[in-house]
This record gives structure tokens, sequence and C-alpha cells, in this order.
């Protein structure tokens, strides 16, 4: 059992409930239910660092990473030394080249080697990975926190897959999708035992996970995220993929309709985040988001689903 599960006699979060059958429903981007709340990034809010514990910054060196994701000019000895330049970075991307993932018969030693194997996009895909990862070391006996993981996980390979697709580079979708959560990360790694009881607990729709998150730490992770990818300088539209990704649709297109869709698919594929009464099925969810009915079809899923869980099992 959990180490921050609530202890005998302690109240759940004021809007946490148990499951009631399967009539409540848990709505998202793009359902036709009730609308979510959205984050409003406050000018009041201080500094996010500070109200997350002296969480360091996002490592310089994958934040150029990221800016340069879509550049079809950078090449392998760019990225190479990029990565090679932080010692412990360079260290976590070989440890995933070489896992059961990518199933090389020869060990890979350097990440000149990584990179003229795998290529530049999957390279930065896991120096991003490596690097998210680090908030959250220590804290992976926690239940909770390997499903928060596991969902950051599926949602950027449903991301990249959905990405492939479309006019959204593979690359750009796997980090978008990747770090479409990584306020409740920043959370998490600030202050673990109140927000591991937050998500411990179950829900009867995303609105009530947000207040319980406002009401213990004064902002949701939608403005968490916002305020932690500014600070570190991330590009601009992962600031805006974590603000809206809970947000009602309103005509939105491109690459933060698509994480918002791949986060409920997560979810719906068996990756939540948090326990939500009602989930909706994935053909559910495939049915009413029309936008993507021809994009990603019935038998795509259970693939989706495989390829989030081998990810998962190498990556975790």
């Amino acid at each position: 059992m959990s180490a921050h599960l609530l202890a005998t006699g302690e109240e759940r979060p004021p809007h946490a409930r148990r499951h009631e059958g399967n009539t409540l429903n848990c709505q998202m981007v793009g359902s036709t239910g009730p609308t979510t709340l959205e984050a409003t990034p406050s000018a009041e809010v201080p500094n996010i660092l500070q109200r997350f514990g002296g969480l360091p910054v996002f490592l310089p060196v994958v934040t150029h990473l990221l800016q340069i994701v879509d550049d079809p000019d950078v090449t392998q000895a760019k990225v190479s030394g990029l990565i090679e330049s932080d010692p412990g970075l360079a260290t976590d991307t070989l440890r995933l080249a070489n896992s059961p993932l990518f199933g090389f018969t020869a060990t890979v030693q350097t990440v000149p080697h990584a990179v003229s194997l795998l290529g530049t996009e999957r390279v930065k895909r896991l120096a991003t990975t490596a690097t998210l990862r680090r908030y959250l070391s220590g804290l992976f006996t926690d239940p909770v926190v390997r499903r928060l993981w596991a969902h950051s996980i599926a949602c950027g390979v449903i991301s990249a897959e959905i990405a492939s697709r479309t006019w959204v580079s593979r690359d750009r979708g796997y980090a978008a999708g990747l770090l479409h959560d990584v306020g409740r990360i920043g959370m998490i790694s600030g202050y673990p035992e109140k927000v591991c009881r937050i998500l411990s607990a179950d829900y009867a729709s995303v609105q009530d996970v947000l207040l319980s998150e406002r009401e213990a730490l004064g902002m949701d992770h939608c403005e968490a995220g916002w305020w932690l990818c500014k600070t570190w300088g991330l590009p601009e539209p992962f600031w805006q993929i974590n603000r809206h990704h809970h947000a009602p649709p309103d005509g939105r297109t491109g690459l933060e309709a698509l994480v918002s869709f791949s986060c409920r698919l997560s979810t719906a594929l068996g990756f939540p985040a948090v326990s939500c009464a009602g989930t909706e099925s994935p053909e559910a969810l495939l049915a009413a988001t029309p936008s993507y009915r021809y994009v990603v079809l019935a038998e795509d899923l259970t693939d989706f689903a495989e390829r989030a869980r081998k990810a998962l099992e190498s990556l975790g």
C-alpha cells in the first residue's frame, strides 16, 4: 500500500468520493457533457519554484532540445553534443537506449552511437523522458506516483502515434504528450504527501480533482504546469497545452487538441492519472470526437495500448 495513502481516521480530500456504480461521468476536453474548469494563471501566484519547495529548473540542455525539436537541419553531432554536455543526462539516455524497448544485441556505449542507431528524434525523446523522470526520483515506490508516470508515458506514446498521421511531427507530439501533466509532477515533487493524498482518492468528475488541488495548494495542476513550463523556458506551445488540456475545446485545433484527445484516450485505455468514475470507453471517445474519427481507427486502440505498455516497461 502507498506510503502516502490516507491514515486511519483522516478525512479524504473534500471533493473526493468513492465510485457509485457507473452513473457518474468524468468529462474532459471534447466531451458532450459538463464543461471543466480552466486554469487562469494569476498575477498573485508566487514564484512557482518557491511554491514547489525549490524544485530545480528543467535542464537547459533539454530545453534547447525541445526548442529545436522541429528543426529539420539539426545534426546528429549537435544533438549528441548537447546531451553529452550533461553527464547525468548522458548516462540516463544511454541506460534507456540499452533497454529492452529497442532490443539491441550489442551494448550502446556512447551518445553518438545511440544517435546513429536510433536517430535524432528518438534520442531527443529519450533525453526528455530521462529528465522528467528525475523529478520523481525516490518516489516510485508509491503506486500513485507510478500511475501518474504511466499516464504521462502513455500520453506521450499515443500523441506521437497520432501526430505521425497529421501535420505534427512525431517528436513534438511525444514531447508535448509526455509533458502535458508536468504541473502534477511538479506538485508531487514539492509536496509528495499532500499531493499523493489528493491523487489516491476516487472522484466523480475531473472538476472535483481540480478543486481538490486548488484547495490544497492554491492552484490546480493545469495552472501549475503553465507556470512551470514558462519558468523553465520551454517553448510556448507547451505552456498552453498544460494550461488547456482539461478545458472545453472551443474550436481548438493542432497540437493542443491532439494532446487533449491523447490524454483522454490514455485514460480510456487504462492509463489514468487519477481514479475518476464513469470514465468513457475508447470506442465511445472515438465516436464522440469526430475530428479524430478518421485519424484513429477502432483497430488502432489495441496497438496504442500495447505500445504504451512496452514503452512503460522499458522507460519506467
